[in-house]
C-alpha cells in the first residue's frame, strides 16, 4: 500500500511539474521544425523516406536525451534534498530506488510515444510521402532499440545515486557510453578482441544501419537475428548490473 501510494505521488508530481512539458514540448518543437525546413526548402530530400530514416539512423540521439530526461524528472529531488522525505515516510532505500526508476520508465515511454507521433504525423503532413515500408522501419527500428533505451536510462539512474554533480554524472554518462566503444573500435582495427567487444557496446549495436540502393530498403542491425540477440541480451544484462550497483551505492548513502 505504501509502495502503491508512493508510486501515485511521484507521477502527480511529475504531472504537475513544468519540466518534464518543457522538455517533451522541446523535443516535439525540434523534430516538426527539421520537417518543417524540408518542407519550406524542397529538395529530393523533402519525403517521409529522409524524415524518416533519419530517425531509426541516428538512436545515439534518443540515448543522449534518456539523461535529460532523467535530469528533468528528478534533478529538483536531489537539489532540495528531499529523499530524506520519502525515507521518514517509511519507505525503504530499495523501494525508493525502484519506484523512481519504474516513475521515469514510466514517463520517458510517454514522452517516447508523444515525440515519435508528432513525428510521424508531420512527416505525412509536411513531407512527400514515400510509402509505408518506411514507416514500418521507423517504427520497428525504434521498438528494437527499446532494451538499449531502457539501459541508458537505469545507467543515469544509478549514477545520480553515485553522484553529486549533474556534470559529473554527464562527462561519466559520456565516456561509458560514447568514448569507450570508440576506442575500442579504432583500437579494433589492430586488436581483434577490442572490436569483438565494441561490437556488443549499446553504442555500436544501434548505429548499425545499411541502405540497399537497388531495393530502397535499410537493414538495421539490431534487428537481425544476431543483432536483436545482442540487444536484448546487452539491454537486460546491463540493466540488472546498473541497477544493482546504483542500488548498492545509495543503500550505503548519507541521505543530507
Amino acid at each position: 500500500m505504501i509502495m502503491n501510494n508512493y508510486l501515485k505521488s511521484e507521477l502527480y508530481r511529475i504531472i504537475h511539474s513544468r519540466g518534464i512539458y518543457m522538455f517533451v514540448g522541446l523535443c516535439t518543437a525540434a523534430v516538426l521544425f527539421l520537417e518543417v525546413m524540408l518542407a519550406i526548402f524542397p529538395t529530393q530530400y523533402t519525403t517521409t523516406e529522409f524524415a524518416f530514416s533519419s530517425m531509426f539512423s541516428n538512436v545515439q540521439l534518443i540515448m543522449m536525451l534518456c539523461v535529460a530526461l532523467v535530469s528533468v524528472v528528478f534533478a529538483e529531488e536531489f537539489k532540495n534534498h528531499t529523499l530524506k522525505n520519502s525515507v521518514a515516510y517509511g519507505l525503504s532505500r530499495s523501494e525508493i530506488f525502484f519506484g523512481r526508476l519504474f516513475t521515469e520508465l514510466f514517463v520517458a515511454l510517454i514522452a517516447f510515444t508523444i515525440v515519435i507521433g508528432a513525428y510521424i504525423a508531420g512527416g505525412y503532413l509536411l513531407l512527400a510521402d514515400s510509402g509505408s515500408m518506411y514507416l514500418n522501419e521507423l517504427i520497428t527500428g525504434m521498438t528494437g532499440a527499446v532494451p538499449i533505451l531502457i539501459l541508458c536510462v537505469v545507467f543515469t539512474h544509478s549514477l545520480y545515486y553515485i553522484i553529486d554533480k549533474e556534470t559529473t554524472i554527464a562527462v561519466v554518462w559520456a565516456i561509458v557510453i560514447a568514448v569507450i566503444p570508440k576506442v575500442l573500435a579504432l583500437l579494433g582495427t589492430k586488436v581483434k578482441i577490442a572490436a569483438a567487444i565494441a561490437d556488443w557496446m549499446p553504442w555500436y549495436i544501434i548505429s548499425d544501419v545499411s541502405f540497399n540502393q537497388k531495393t530502397g530498403a535499410y537493414t538495421l542491425g539490431w534487428l537481425t537475428n544476431e543483432g536483436l540477440m545482442r540487444c536484448i541480451l546487452v539491454g537486460i544484462i546491463g540493466s540488472v548490473i546498473c541497477y544493482i550497483i546504483g542500488l548498492m551505492a545509495f543503500k550505503r548513502k548519507e541521505i543530507k
